[in-house]
């Protein structure tokens, strides 16, 4: 049973218009990184919508920093994906040859009565600074990257 379509868009006649996702893990994957990428009030009608994970990635790294992405992150999943469960939250910190900011978020997606293996998504910064990588660590066509602009 198809439940959302994917992005980026693509045409399937199969499903109808455009190629759907038929698994809630794909629909999870999609949402979580839907939230991440998009900033706080960035979405009209819902101010309150996103984490604007792309500002955080190449901040510098502080505790506060920290504090504050693991209560965005758990917020947002709690409040947006309710069928997700979040399990953790861990950070990979930046040094010279790394000057971005890794945050892996680790989470169960919960289907009716049974809970999915546990899954992780990976988010770093590419070195332009214009591109947030995300990487899941299922197969690899539930891996994806996301651009935008800077």
């Amino acid at each position: 049973m198809p439940y959302s379509p994917l992005t980026p868009l693509s045409t399937d006649y199969v499903h109808g218009k455009y190629t759907a996702s038929e698994r809630m893990k794909q629909v999870a994957f999609q949402n979580l990184k839907t939230i991440a990428l998009t900033n706080p009030g960035e979405r009209h009608g819902n101010r309150n919508f996103g984490i604007g994970i792309k500002n955080k990635l190449f901040a510098q790294d502080t505790p506060a920093l920290r504090t504050d992405l693991r209560a965005r992150i758990a917020n947002q999943i709690a409040r947006y994906c309710p069928y997700v469960r979040l399990l953790s939250v861990h950070f990979s910190p930046q040094n010279d040859a790394v000057p971005t900011l890794s945050i892996g978020i680790r989470y169960v997606v919960l289907a009716g009565a049974c809970a999915s293996e546990d899954q992780e998504i990976t988010i770093t910064g590419d070195e332009d600074g214009g591109t947030a990588v995300f990487s899941c660590d299922e197969t690899s066509d539930s891996t994806e990257a996301a651009s935008g602009p800077s």
